[in-house]
């Protein structure tokens, strides 16, 4: 079973299409974790709009989902000039464990994204993030 879905989107209220679109599959294939796995990819596209595109409307940011036979891969790319993923990341990692009121509001969505997907990676020019999600195994359907 191979699915794809591409989106192209330019603001954060256009993500609602895709989550639309999507939330029939997240019940089928995620159950319990539908909504932590919406919230790992809504992160994900809202950091490339505003750390990537600069909240720049002009901009397009493509999602690509690909419904695989045992997991789900997402990728979310954006026109901005990318980031140092590895330097923040390491920043934000560092964090997980402190308490929330020590925490700041950059780079949550990073821990939020690396918790929630069973694996994170960016491309080399940090524009671009690609996660996968295994299917639970009480998942409904083929």
């Amino acid at each position: 079973m191979l699915k794809k879905r591409m989106y192209m989107l330019q603001d954060l209220p256009d993500f609602k299409i895709v989550r639309k679109d999507l939330n029939p599959k997240l019940v089928q294939y995620f159950y319990e974790d539908q909504m932590l796995v919406d919230l790992a990819i809504y992160e994900a596209y809202t950091n490339a709009f505003i750390h990537g595109n600069k909240r720049n409307t002009d901009k397009m940011i493509q999602i690509t989902l690909l419904f695989l036979h045992h997991s789900m891969i997402i990728r979310v790319r954006d026109e901005g000039e990318g980031f140092s993923h590895k330097q923040v990341k390491e920043k934000a990692m560092k964090r997980v464990n402190a308490p929330l009121e020590d925490q700041l509001d950059h780079g949550r969505g990073l821990i939020i994204m690396h918790q929630m997907m069973d694996s994170l990676h960016f491309s080399s020019s940090g524009n671009e993030v690609i996660m996968r999600k295994w299917y639970t195994s009480n998942r409904k359907g083929d």
